[in-house]
């Protein structure tokens, strides 16, 4: 973005647009790379654990069930249609974090790959 404010206070796109607002960035700044598809791809399949994440980080960890081994967590914000409780299990949480570890290794990847072909291309 070339914009040291950048990441802070309140981001201009939704989890639910970035995929696509993503794409038209680097379409925009390298041209019509096939990464810029990829990217996209690889931004949709993290909203999910993306959502399950900000649930877990910013809201209230409401109870925890010894015997199922889960907390319950109530959200901050209210959403329509959805519980503002929701049980996460230990192994809940060891795949949210392992999805968006690998998540972040692709989109890496990704971004190694238009590097490499931006400087071939213009060599």
């Amino acid at each position: 973005m070339n914009d040291k404010s950048y990441g802070e206070g309140i981001y201009p796109w939704t989890a639910l647009e970035q995929p696509k607002r993503m794409k038209e960035l680097i379409v925009s700044k390298c041209g019509p790379v096939s990464q810029a598809d990829q990217a996209e791809d690889c931004l949709h399949r993290a909203i999910p654990y993306y959502h399950d994440r900000n649930h877990l980080a910013h809201g209230e960890w409401w109870a925890f069930d010894q015997n199922a081994g889960t907390v319950t967590v109530r959200r901050g914000r209210r959403f329509a249609n959805q519980d503002q409780h929701r049980s996460f299990s230990l192994y809940d949480i060891a795949h949210i974090a392992s999805a968006l570890s690998d998540i972040e290794v692709e989109l890496y990847k990704l971004k190694a790959s238009i590097k490499a072909f931006l400087k071939r291309d213009w060599d």
